[in-house]
């Protein structure tokens, strides 16, 4: 890899997949169907090029690579937004460990409007967050 080569895998088209018309919003089990088949198809893309996902409890001591955003499977069959971080350890061996994190955001308003801010966003999006703060 040389200098300043980014590795990361931006693919607009995936990201468009996800968009339903002009609203732009999700459909549910068919996004989450296409959702999973995407990140499926990014493990065997990693397999490829020998970075499995390290799953076991033991130590393993490596450079970090790269990192980017994925989502993983939890006990449930749900879908976790999680990190991919990649890995390669002192004998040439590869591998990425997956770390689920809770995506954010800030929104900044009035103090005198927060309250309401906080109870539309918590309707609105019902479902969709995990929680709303004020902070």
């Amino acid at each position: 890899m040389s200098r300043g080569q980014s590795t990361s895998r931006y693919r607009a088209d995936n990201f468009n997949k996800y968009k339903g018309g002009d609203s732009g919003k999700f459909f549910g089990e068919k996004e989450s169907e296409l959702r999973l088949q995407t990140s499926l198809e990014d493990d065997a893309i990693d397999q490829k090029y020998g970075f499995n996902r390290h799953k076991e409890h033991n130590e393993r001591v490596g450079w970090l690579l790269n990192m980017h955003q994925t989502e993983i499977l939890d006990e449930d069959k749900r879908l976790l937004s999680a990190v991919d971080f990649y890995f390669i350890e002192e004998d040439g061996t590869r591998f990425k460990v997956s770390m689920p994190y809770r995506p954010y955001f800030y929104v900044i308003t009035k103090p005198e409007v927060r309250q309401d801010v906080t109870t539309f966003l918590s309707k609105k999006f019902s479902g969709q967050l995990a929680s709303v703060e004020i902070a």
